[in-house]
C-alpha cells in the first residue's frame, strides 16, 4: 500500500474550483473571536513582512481524494448538482475549520477589494465547501458578505467570524494606516505562490493526503484520539516514506528500512533513561525524534513548522530525489548515532546530563562535539562547560538567601554525579568498563522531584499544633539513651508540655547550640526526593538517618553523596556519634564538596 503524501500548497493553488467535502463525522464549525483574530494578526504580520520567496505555514490540511467512479462521488453530486464536476473533491479529514475562516476571509476581501466585472470570476475559482449535515450552510458561506441574521449555531459561529474580520480590519487602522490599505495588503498576500517576488510572501498550507486505500474513518479517530498527532515528526517522516520522493527503484526496501530506522530511533528515545539525559523538561512531548531532526538541521526557533520547512524545501522541486533523500536520511541516523555514543559511556552520559539538566541547550553540547578533534577533546570541552556553571566560592552559599537557591543545587547535583565518576574512574584502571551503574539516573531524578534538604533541622521548632509536638516526640523516643529519656524528658511527658520536651530532646542531641545561618551553610545540605522529604518532615538527624537507611535497604534510589552523608562516611569524628549531624560533620562535608571542587577551578 503506498504511503500518505504531503507537501506545501500555496492557498491559490487550492482556489482552483475544487470541492472539499466536510462528512457527517466532523463537527460543525466553531472557530470563536479569539482564534479569528489570531488568525488574522499572524497573516497581516506576516504580510507586513520583507519575506520574499518565504511563506506562512498554515497548520496540516488533512484530505482525501474522492473517486470520480465511486459511490460516494455520485451521492455527493447528486445533492450538490452546483459544485464543479471536472474539478477534484476531497474529503475533509481534519482542518475545516481552517479552510472555513479561510473561506470567509476570503469573501470579506472579494467582496471590499475587486472589481465588479472581475468580482464573479474570483469567486467562480474558490474552492467550495460542501458540509454532508449541514447542507444550507454552503450557501449561507457563498453570501455571507449580505447576511444580517442566522438560522442556526454553525452560521452564528460563522457570522461572528466574519464581523470579527470586518471590525478587526476597521479597528485595525490609523491616520496612516486606512482599511483600504490593509484589505489590499491582505489580498495580495492569500493570491500569492510559493515563487512569489512580491514582499508579502505567500500563504502555504501543509497538504497531507490519504492514500485512496485507508480507511478515513480510522485515520480521523486516530488523529483526534490523539495517537497520532501531526507534529513536525510526523510530517517530516511523510516526506521521507512517500513514494515520489524515493522512486521506484526498490521503492519497497527503501521505505521499509527508512520505516524500520525510525521506528528503532523513537523506541530508544523512549527509554526514559536516555531520554533524561538529554531533556529536562518533564512534560514528554509527542514525537521525542523531533530533538533529533532539530539536531541535525540545526533549527531550534519555535516559529511554526520552521523545522518541517527545513526538511521540506531539501525535496521541494527536485528531481532525482532518491540519492537526496537517502543522504538526508543518513545525516539523521549519523545523528542518532552520536546519541547513543554519548548514552553507552557513562563519563559523557554524566557530564552532558549534568549540563541539561543546568539549562545547556543540547545544541550548544552538540557543536562542541562537531567542533571537538576527539573524544578526550570533547569531554575536556564538556568540563569547560561544566565550569561556566558552578558558582564561584561555593563555601559562601547560604540556603536562606534565595538568590543562591538554585546555585546549591547545581553544586549538590554535581557533586553527585561527580562522585560517580570517580568511583567509575577508579574501577577502570587500565582497563575499560563501562558499567550502567554508574550513570547517574536522570529519570529518576526527574520522576521523584529531587531538591535541597537539609540535614540537621532547618529551623528549631516549627510544630505549632499539640497533637504534632506530641507525635514528634513520640518518634523520637527509640533514638535517645533511656536512662536520659527518663530523667530529663519523662517529667514534662507527664505534664503534656510538649514543647519542653521538644527542647529537652533537642539539647541531648545536641542539636540545640547551632546557630540557624550555620544550618543553611552547604555542608548543611543535600539532595533527597519529595516523598522521603516529607515523610520525616522537620526530624532530628537519628530519625532522618533511620528513614533514609530503610528507603535505602527497600531498594529506593538515594543519591550517592546523601548515602554517604546518613552513614556518615566524611571526616575522622563521623561515627563516633550516630544522634547528630555536629559542626565537625558539617565542616568535613563542606572540606569535601570544596575539594571536589577544584578540578573545575571552582575554590
Amino acid at each position: 500500500m503506498e504511503e500518505n503524501s504531503i507537501e506545501m500548497k500555496s492557498l491559490i493553488k487550492l482556489r482552483d474550483g475544487r470541492t472539499f467535502y466536510v462528512p457527517a463525522y466532523q463537527r460543525g464549525y466553531r472557530w470563536n473571536e479569539e482564534q479569528v483574530k489570531d488568525l488574522l494578526d499572524d497573516l497581516y504580520s506576516f504580510a507586513s513582512g520583507k519575506n520574499e520567496k518565504q511563506f506562512y505555514c498554515l497548520q496540516p490540511i488533512i484530505v482525501k481524494k474522492i473517486s470520480k467512479d465511486s459511490a460516494q462521488w455520485k451521492t455527493i453530486v447528486g445533492n450538490h448538482p452546483q459544485i464543479n464536476q471536472e474539478k477534484d473533491m476531497y474529503e475533509v479529514v481534519d482542518g475545516q475549520q481552517r479552510l472555513t475562516t479561510l473561506y470567509i476571509l476570503l469573501q470579506y476581501i472579494i467582496e471590499h477589494t475587486t472589481d465588479e466585472e472581475d468580482k464573479e470570476d474570483e469567486l467562480k475559482t474558490m474552492y467550495s465547501l460542501i458540509y454532508e449535515t449541514r447542507r444550507d450552510f454552503s450557501a449561507y458561506l457563498q453570501a455571507i458578505g449580505t447576511q444580517t441574521n442566522f438560522n442556526n449555531i454553525d452560521e452564528k459561529h460563522a457570522f461572528n467570524a466574519f464581523q470579527c474580520i470586518k471590525n478587526w480590519i476597521e479597528n485595525k487602522k490609523t491616520p496612516n494606516l486606512k482599511a483600504s490599505n490593509i484589505r489590499s495588503k491582505l489580498a495580495t498576500f492569500l493570491c500569492q505562490d510559493n515563487e512569489t517576488e512580491e514582499s508579502c510572501g505567500s500563504l502555504q498550507v501543509v497538504w497531507y493526503e490519504i492514500n485512496e486505500d485507508k480507511d478515513v474513518i480510522r485515520e480521523f479517530l486516530t488523529i483526534n484520539n490523539g495517537k497520532i498527532q501531526l507534529t513536525e515528526a510526523e510530517l517530516i517522516k511523510a516526506l521521507f516514506l512517500q513514494k515520489r520522493n524515493l522512486g521506484d527503484d526498490n521503492l519497497e526496501n527503501s521505505q521499509g528500512n527508512i520505516a524500520l530506522e525510525w521506528e528503532r530511533i523513537e523506541n530508544a528515545l523512549h527509554q526514559d533513561d536516555f531520554w533524561y539525559f538529554l531533556s529536562n523538561e518533564n512534560k514528554i512531548p509527542s514525537n521525542r525524534i523531533e530533538l533529533l531532526l532539530r539536531l541535525n538541521k540545526g533549527v531550534f526557533e519555535t516559529d511554526k513548522n520552521k523545522l518541517f520547512r527545513s526538511y521540506y524545501e531539501i525535496f521541494s522541486g527536485k528531481e532525482s530525489l532518491t540519492e537526496i533523500v537517502k543522504k538526508e536520511w543518513k545525516s539523521v541516523v549519523s545523528v542518532f548515532r552520536t546519541l547513543e555514543d554519548w548514552y553507552i559511556d557513562p563519563i559523557k552520559y554524566n557530564l552532558i546530563g549534568f549540563l541539561t539538566h543546568a539549562n545547556t541547550p543540547l545544541q550548544d553540547i552538540y557543536k562542541n562535539y562537531e567542533n571537538a578533534t576527539s573524544q578526550e577533546d570533547f569531554i575536556y570541552k564538556l568540563k569547560e562547560m561544566i565550569k561556566g556553571k558552578l558558582p564561584e566560592n561555593p563555601e559562601t552559599l547560604n540556603y536562606s538567601n534565595t538568590k543562591d537557591r538554585y546555585n546549591i543545587w547545581k553544586v549538590l547535583l554535581w557533586l553527585n554525579i561527580h562522585t560517580l565518576n570517580l568511583q567509575l574512574k577508579s574501577l577502570r584502571g587500565s582497563s575499560e568498563v563501562n558499567s550502567p551503574s554508574y550513570k547517574f539516573p536522570f529519570d529518576i531524578f526527574v520522576a521523584q522531584n529531587w531538591d535541597v534538604e537539609h540535614i540537621d533541622s532547618a529551623q528549631t521548632n516549627r510544630l505549632s499544633k499539640k497533637e504534632d509536638q506530641k507525635e514528634w516526640v513520640k518518634v523520637h523516643k527509640e533514638f535517645l539513651p533511656e536512662k536520659e529519656w527518663n530523667e530529663k524528658v519523662t517529667p514534662f511527658e507527664l505534664e503534656e508540655n510538649w514543647e519542653k520536651c521538644i527542647e529537652v530532646i533537642k539539647e541531648i542531641a545536641e542539636e540545640k547550640s547551632e546557630e540557624e545561618d550555620n544550618r543553611n551553610i552547604i555542608g548543611n545540605l543535600t539532595l533527597l526526593d519529595a516523598e522521603t522529604n516529607r515523610s520525616y518532615g522537620n526530624a532530628l538527624f537519628p530519625r532522618k538517618r533511620k528513614e533514609i537507611l530503610e528507603a535505602i535497604r527497600n531498594g529506593k534510589y538515594v543519591p550517592q553523596c546523601t548515602q554517604m552523608i546518613f552513614y556518615k562516611n566524611f571526616g575522622e569524628t563521623s561515627l563516633q556519634n550516630s544522634l547528630y549531624w555536629s559542626d565537625d560533620c558539617k565542616k568535613a562535608y563542606q572540606d569535601y564538596i570544596l575539594n571536589e571542587l577544584k578540578e573545575y577551578g571552582k575554590q
